[in-house]
């Protein structure tokens, strides 16, 4: 017998949801229990439809649904005389959890909906979707096989089924309705902040950096700390806070997303209990983005992690510039016996040659040491160090001048520990030091590297857990935010 598709789904339906031309042919249901006209489907499902496996699934929870005024039991009654029926169907109407043989239409939805996005639904209902194109997507989830070394979810996001989401938010408030070619954050005024898997930005999560210019990368380890731990937490805090981050810098003018390709591509599956192959894998993550021509933005994470990150890029590029702002040099030699850590890592970059030695500036250096010349290797190695004093109670804007006539035209690093600020902005940090930079300093550092060659930056030290307030990751967000805005490419409005 020949299969039909249910009436809502006709060749201008098809070719809306689906994004394909209305001649697309799916895959033919093994039981259509819709056969001919059902004018309570279209009502009560107006959300997407997906096919996987050659069963028709369904995902539809649209707010609007609920206050359907339609019926259901004529149209479920008139499914189950058919002989066979769907397994999906089957599944989904008989779950516990929907007690559809008493109340209305409205209770019923409702609990249709709260079980969706309780995740328990699907789960218990078998319905799965094929993995949605990454403009499509609002904010989504998907779990599957990769590379060892780099996962696309999300330290912070929740198991739900790829596309699901798309289901919910009405299809006008998708961002791939503002632009055909570039991911956008969607807006407050037509997503809801708290809505959708936690990413960065609330831009879309991509398995890989594959297309991408630009990718937003969390490494969340702090084995490498020699104080106060948690910066293992530190990327999901950051990407929460991010959702407060819009999609214009008002400020400069900067349109980033309107000129580069960007999205969140995840963790690096560090191991936390071995530094050594926490660097090996993170800098075999880094290789493969690299390898795609996008740059990295990462979430730290303890400062260890910029060593592998940097192995990685001067594979590609050479000796690397670097803008550097912290309240410690990092080049200590070995703390314990060991010599990886988050004390060391531009002493380990210095000697396997990463840095081009004469490019190298640290802004921000203070606090007390353990020798009287803190900053002697940096000076032999021909770094610049910058102390905090010099920065105190004035603009940093000419300092910015000579940085970016001292880094020229050949790829530069920028390295923001967040410690480098002042703990009273940023308290949420492992090593904090007092008298330390403000935030407008910290604008003024960033925006001063527009118009170099960056290939890549990190934002590292946040530790959530040691500032109630959220305002320590809230800060780390926008500086990435900022980066973002002065990274190669990037329109001026």
């Amino acid at each position: 017998m020949q299969q039909r598709l249910p009436c809502c789904l006709s060749a201008n339906a098809q070719g809306e949801q689906t994004g394909t031309s209305p001649s697309t042919s799916l895959p033919p249901c093994p039981a259509n229990p819709c056969a001919g006209s059902c004018p309570s489907l279209p009502c009560l499902f107006p959300g997407l439809w997906h096919w996987e496996r050659g069963w028709l699934g369904w995902i539809s929870a649209l707010p609007q649904a609920v206050e359907c005024p339609v019926h259901f039991d004529p149209w479920r009654e008139a499914w189950q005389r058919q002989p066979v029926l769907c397994p999906s169907w089957e599944r989904a109407l008989q779950h516990p959890l929907l007690p559809f043989q008493g109340g209305s239409v409205q209770v019923r939805m409702r609990l249709l909906l709260w079980a969706a996005c309780s995740r328990l639904l699907p789960r218990g209902a078998g319905l799965c979707c094929p993995k949605p194109a990454v403009t499509a997507m609002v904010t989504a989830s998907h779990h599957s096989l990769r590379p060892p070394a780099l996962l696309a979810t999300s330290s912070s996001a929740a198991s739900a089924p790829a596309g699901f989401l798309q289901a919910l938010v009405p299809r006008s408030r998708s961002p791939s309705c503002w632009s055909s070619q570039f991911n956008v954050p969607p807006s407050a005024l037509l997503v809801a902040r708290p809505v959708g898997v936690c990413s960065m930005m609330r831009l879309p999560l991509q398995e890989s950096a594959e297309g991408l210019d630009v990718a937003f990368v969390g490494v969340p380890l702090d084995t490498g700390t020699s104080n106060r731990p948690g910066a293992r937490f530190g990327p999901r805090q950051i990407r929460a806070e991010s959702a407060m981050v819009r999609r214009y810098n008002g400020s400069t003018g900067a349109a980033p997303f309107d000129s580069l390709r960007v999205a969140d591509i995840g963790d690096v599956n560090v191991n936390l209990y071995n530094l050594p192959d926490s660097c090996r894998l993170i800098r075999e993550s880094y290789q493969e983005i690299v390898a795609s021509g996008c740059v990295p933005l990462t979430l730290g994470g303890d400062h260890t992690i910029t060593y592998p990150i940097l192995q990685a890029l001067a594979a590609k590029h050479g000796p690397l510039g670097l803008v550097h702002v912290d309240a410690h040099t990092d080049t200590g030699d070995a703390a314990l016996g060991e010599r990886i850590y988050h004390g060391s890592p531009f002493r380990r970059c210095v000697e396997e040659g990463l840095l081009d030695r004469g490019r190298v500036v640290q802004i921000g250096i203070r606090g007390s040491s353990y020798d009287p010349d803190p900053h002697k290797y940096s000076r032999e190695q021909g770094f610049r160090v910058v102390p905090v004093e010099e920065c105190w109670m004035k603009s940093l804007e000419p300092l910015m001048r000579e940085v970016r006539a001292q880094m020229g035209d050949k790829p530069m690093y920028i390295s923001f520990d967040i410690d480098g600020l002042d703990p009273a902005y940023a308290p949420g940090t492992g090593t904090p030091e007092i008298a330390g930079l403000t935030p407008a300093q910290a604008l003024e550092i960033i925006r001063g590297c527009k118009g170099l060659n960056i290939v890549g930056c990190d934002l590292v030290e946040v530790a959530p857990m040691y500032d109630v307030s959220g305002n320590t990751a809230l800060l780390g967000a926008n500086l990435l935010f900022e980066m973002l805005c002065v990274l190669p490419g990037v329109k001026t409005l």
